[in-house]
């Protein structure tokens, strides 16, 4: 199953609370990007969801008060890449632990991305290691302690014109554009893309020399 990016602007709910809330306070990273919202990670802690968070939090019988959701850990994160080499990118399986709650107390319903017809949701992407090609959910036990995991910077949508595109173009076609870090020449990339017509599209292509992988021509109506 494909695990979706969280970005500012996914909806969260707290199991003790009585309304859903926004991620909106992203204030570790300020660089990476998914569909050009600010990704979330495991560093994405603290008051991230504005006051009152969750309305009232019930986490005391009785003593009901207005919720102010304190975010000290993220479970379930994505671990088969790094953003701002510190950090883990969440997925809508993250679950956040609050000071004034309890383990996992709090839950995703949507990631923020935003769905087709506009431009597609990005899932967790399939980034090669120097030495071979890497299963997103695989982890390499032979890699060496001193590697450069590589990380996806920003992944952007251009239309047939060379322009960056927030929608899909009425013709389907779309180049891809992510920006690595840590990536090598001829290392492998692997995403996969929902289309107009639900079907997964899987994508592959390589680094460049320039350290941004470039999959052009994707046909996003099929």
């Amino acid at each position: 199953m494909e695990e979706e990016f969280i970005v500012k602007g996914a909806m969260a709910t707290c199991q003790f609370g009585v309304a859903p809330s926004m991620l909106n306070n992203i204030l570790d990273n300020m660089n990476v990007y998914f569909n050009g919202k600010l990704a979330a990670t495991s560093m994405t802690l603290g008051p991230a969801f504005p006051s009152p968070a969750f309305g009232t939090c019930n986490m005391v019988p009785n003593m009901p008060k207005p919720c102010v959701a304190m975010i000290t850990k993220w479970d379930n994160v994505y671990t088969g890449m790094y953003v701002n080499r510190i950090s883990n990118p969440l997925t809508k399986n993250s679950k956040g632990t609050c000071a004034l709650g309890c383990p996992m107390c709090i839950s995703f319903q949507t990631t923020g991305q935003i769905p087709v017809p506009t431009m597609p949701a990005v899932n967790a992407p399939n980034v090669a290691t120097h030495q071979s090609d890497m299963n997103p959910m695989a982890t390499n036990e032979e890699e060496p302690e001193d590697d450069i995991t590589p990380i996806i910077k920003t992944l952007e949508f251009w239309d047939s014109n060379g322009c960056q595109v927030d929608e899909v173009p009425e013709d389907g076609i779309v180049t891809l554009v992510a920006e690595t870090e840590g990536a090598v020449p001829g290392d492998m990339v692997t995403f996969t893309i929902p289309s107009k017509k639900g079907k997964n599209i899987t994508v592959q292509t390589r680094v460049g020399g320039d350290g941004k992988a470039i999959a052009r021509n994707i046909n996003l109506n099929n």
